[in-house]
C-alpha cells in the first residue's frame, strides 16, 4: 500500500481499476458502488486473493492508495493482463526507467544521443515482438510503447546550450 505517491498517479490507478471492474460487471449503477466483496471472491477463484479492505482503499474517492507491486501482479492475474501493464498503471514503471538517467542539464548532443539510442531500442523491441507473434510478444509491445513515451517526453525536454551568452544587446530608445 502506498499513499506517499503523488495524488495524480494514485487517482489514475483508481480510475483504471474502476474501469476494469465496470467491464467485469463488478459495479452497480443503482447506488453507484463497486461490488468489492464479490470481486474479492472472484480474485480468490482466480488464485489471486486480495482482501476487501485493500480493494476499498484502492477505489476510494478521497486519498486512494496504490497496491504493492505484488498485489499489482495479482490484479494482472485476475484481469488476464501482463503484470507489466498493471505495474505501469500503478506508476511503478515508466519508459525512462529503462535507460540511464541523463544529467539534470544535458547538452543538446547528450539529448540527441539518448533519443537515438531509445529509438533503436524501440525498433528492436517492436521487431522482436512481431517475431514472437501477437500473444507472446504482448509484453515486448507494452515495453516498446513505454520507450516511445520516454522518447516523446525526452523530446519535450529542452537541452541547455553548450555555449554561454556573454552579453546582451541593448536596444536604445531614440
Amino acid at each position: 500500500m502506498n499513499n506517499k505517491v503523488d495524488i495524480q498517479t494514485r487517482m489514475h490507478f483508481r480510475d483504471w481499476l474502476r474501469t476494469e471492474l465496470r467491464e467485469l460487471d463488478f459495479y452497480q449503477r443503482r447506488g453507484d458502488h463497486y461490488l468489492i466483496r464479490e470481486f474479492a471472491k472472484y480474485c480468490v477463484e482466480k488464485e489471486a486473493p486480495i482482501d476487501e479492505a485493500s480493494l476499498g482503499r484502492y477505489l476510494r474517492d478521497d486519498d486512494p492508495v496504490l497496491p504493492t507491486p505484488e498485489r499489482c501482479r495479482s490484479l494482472a492475474r485476475v484481469f488476464g493482463y501482463e503484470p507489466i501493464w498493471v505495474l505501469i498503471q500503478a506508476g511503478y514503471l515508466e519508459g525512462n526507467d529503462l535507460f540511464p538517467l541523463l544529467s539534470k542539464q544535458p547538452s543538446a548532443s547528450e539529448v540527441s544521443a539518448a533519443m537515438s539510442a531509445r529509438t533503436a531500442v524501440e525498433q528492436k523491441l517492436r521487431a522482436a515482438a512481431q517475431q514472437l507473434g501477437a500473444e507472446d510478444g504482448k509484453s515486448l509491445m507494452i515495453i516498446a510503447d513505454q520507450v516511445k513515451q520516454s522518447i516523446e517526453k525526452q523530446g519535450q525536454r529542452t537541452a541547455v546550450p553548450t555555449t554561454k551568452r556573454v552579453g546582451r544587446a541593448r536596444v536604445g530608445a531614440h
